[in-house]
């Protein structure tokens, strides 16, 4: 047999293949949201989720596949869905303190325009 004069051209994807694949790159960053979380770059987290989100609503428009993936895909599932809880874990605490700086700003706002804004508002 001769060789070929053209470079090998990869693999042709299946449908599996690439449901396997766009599991992968959602676990990836989901794992990437909770590092950027733990490092408290919020504005990166979301911007991360944008890319996030998208890879889900690939994934929703990917074919059904059969079961030769299953077990990587449910690894892979459940890699995702342990990153999405300890994210959940740390930005609990963070929207509740969001809520607070809302919820102070607002009752000052309303203070000011009770008692007119030359008063000065009471020391925290």
């Amino acid at each position: 047999m001769m060789p070929s004069s053209q470079p090998d051209a990869a693999p042709p994807t299946t449908a599996g293949t690439q449901v396997l694949l766009q599991y992968q790159n959602i676990a990836l960053l989901s794992g990437k949201m909770l590092c950027l979380a733990r490092c408290d770059q919020w504005a990166d987290v979301l911007g991360v989720y944008g890319h996030y989100a998208q890879a889900i609503h690939h994934l929703k428009d990917l074919p059904a596949t059969n079961t030769t993936n299953r077990p990587q895909t449910r690894r892979l599932l459940r890699q995702t869905l342990e990153h999405d809880a300890r994210l959940r874990a740390l930005l609990n605490p963070e929207v509740e303190r969001l809520a607070y700086l809302l919820g102070r700003g607002q009752r000052e706002k309303n203070l000011r325009q009770c008692y007119g804004s030359s008063q000065q508002v009471l020391p925290h």
